[in-house]
């Protein structure tokens, strides 16, 4: 879906993460078990080792 209203170029991309809720330029990421999460730069730091994340 377009946003129409977007200011920028920036803010045509921004999605929001699954994490933290916060519009930003995600990269995709599933788990062993298929989920499909789309997190943003900081949130993949704060998971690290904890969970085993394979870029989509």
């Amino acid at each position: 879906m377009r946003n129409w209203f977007a200011k920028n170029k920036e803010d045509k991309l921004a999605q929001k993460c699954s994490r933290c809720k916060q519009a930003k330029k995600l990269i995709f990421y599933a788990n062993n078990f298929g989920v499909v999460r789309g997190l943003c730069k900081p949130c993949r730091k704060e998971i690290g080792d904890k969970e085993e994340l394979f870029p989509i």
